[in-house]
């Protein structure tokens, strides 16, 4: 009974360490991190790089926002402000391949990956205008069925969610709580700008457009 209580107060943030060092563990240096450049990618960066400091970080690179006409890759287009944090953040301090998803496949095979570990989350199964569906079994299937991990997902990888059962609060309180630098685009969206504003702002780090810098 006792163990039961002590498990049920280890912290998400614990849990999802947990997760990542039992894939390190198993796949050593087969294992990659997928970086979208979004909020999700940056609170896993931070995770991730407390068990594997030095973890190879993929960007599969999309069409920009309002360029594609293609209704599926409409749903992962990249925002100007998101690619610029990669580029000046992200890039700076880490080496990350840029890779369309056509090349992906040779790249694994090139370098012996078997594992990725993604910052996709189940409660975005519902979200609009961005994908909201996995790869599991050379199937696309809603993010609400997810599990924290697949053993044959994209490009028949196993793929590792550590952090699928947070919620967009757990994302936020993250974020704040270790002043991480996130991308302008979320400046826009006023329900995650009105969250951040509750708290301390000055805490708060943007990147991206100069507009979007100033938070006074």
């Amino acid at each position: 009974m006792g163990f039961f209580k002590t498990r049920m107060k280890i912290s998400k943030t614990e849990i999802a360490l947990d997760r990542i060092e039992i894939m390190y563990h198993k796949y050593g240096t087969q294992i990659f991190m997928g970086h979208s450049g979004g909020k999700d990618s940056t609170v896993l960066l931070h995770l991730v790089q407390q068990i594997i400091p030095n973890i190879m970080l993929v960007h599969n690179v999309k069409p920009m926002l309002g360029e594609s006409n293609d209704p599926v890759s409409k749903l992962t287009e990249m925002h100007p402000y998101t690619l610029d944090f990669i580029y000046r953040n992200v890039a700076r301090s880490n080496l990350i391949h840029f890779m369309p998803a056509s090349n992906m496949k040779k790249f694994i095979k090139n370098y012996g990956l078997v594992c990725q570990i993604d910052g996709s989350r189940a409660c975005e199964y519902t979200r609009k205008g961005k994908s909201s569906e996995i790869v599991r079994d050379g199937a696309q299937v809603s993010r609400d069925t997810m599990t924290e991990v697949v053993e044959t997902g994209l490009f028949d990888l196993t793929m590792s969610y550590p952090i699928y059962d947070w919620s967009d609060d757990d994302i936020f309180d993250y974020i704040f709580k270790h002043g991480l630098q996130i991308s302008s685009e979320y400046i826009d969206n006023c329900e995650i700008f009105n969250y951040f504003m509750r708290k301390d702002a000055s805490k708060l780090s943007f990147v991206g457009e100069e507009k979007c810098l100033n938070l006074s």
